[in-house]
């Protein structure tokens, strides 16, 4: 999750019978029906479907495993418009703050204003980002 929202993630999923012997059942990996999956039931507003791959394994001798990987991607056009536009508008003001004058009286009232738009924004930015210690995101 280091480079959120412009990430990418991978769920793998094992499929396999230890109950039967490996003559007894029989895997086969059909590479149509994994890229028909992808296209027409996995469609949502945060991720896409980039790419679905499946294995066939021996393990320890004893049976067929079957593993299916799908890699996603996040759609980033949502914590773009929530976090980065807000924020960089946030920027712009505090530049034009340096502008006035010091001894204008708006000058204090639209830092103070400032402060309190920053600290409502990160209470935002905390909720949407992902909680994790490992590494910090790009936003």
């Amino acid at each position: 999750l280091a480079s959120f929202p412009f990430d990418k993630q991978q769920c793998n999923f094992s499929m396999a019978s230890g109950q039967r012997p490996p003559n007894s059942l029989r895997l086969r990996v059909v590479r149509s029906i994994a890229i028909d999956l992808s296209i027409r039931f996995l469609r949502s507003n945060e991720y896409c479907v980039t790419a679905v791959d499946s294995i066939l394994k021996w393990v320890y001798s004893s049976y067929h495993q079957m593993e299916v990987i799908i890699t996603f991607k996040r759609l980033p056009m949502y914590y773009v418009i929530v976090l980065i536009i807000p924020s960089a508008l946030i920027l712009a003001t505090c530049i034009f703050g340096f502008l006035l004058p010091a001894d204008s009286g708006d000058r204090l009232a639209l830092n103070v204003a400032i402060l309190l738009s920053m600290s409502v924004f990160l209470q935002l930015a905390g909720s949407i980002t992902p909680a994790q210690s490992e590494s910090v995101p790009v936003l």
